[in-house]
């Protein structure tokens, strides 16, 4: 099943809702997985505790953590710092 799966998917986005800074709504915070050869191998020998790192290392590719972008919108001013920890994933890697 995990090769007929690194074999047939593409993207895999994730989205959460984040308030906004200004009270005014909310934003969207997203994670991107690409199927690249290297996150395709992860699927095929089930490494699935691997995938997080190879998206850190492979942004150029088009893959995105979503701790990464959470800090992205800290960083532009967009939401707060305790909001982005509150909805992460893994709120130890929001800096």
């Amino acid at each position: 099943m995990a090769c007929q799966l690194s074999f047939s998917l593409s993207f895999v986005l994730a989205q959460k809702l984040v308030p906004r800074k200004d009270g005014a709504g909310r934003r969207v915070a997203m994670e991107v997985l690409k199927n690249i050869p290297s996150v395709a191998n992860l699927i095929r020998t089930m490494k699935w505790h691997q995938v997080y790192s190879t998206m850190e290392t492979n942004r150029r590719e088009g893959l995105l953590p979503l701790e990464r972008h959470l800090d992205e919108l800290v960083r532009s001013g967009e939401v707060l710092r305790e909001d982005a920890l509150r909805y992460a994933n893994q709120p130890a890697l929001i800096s």
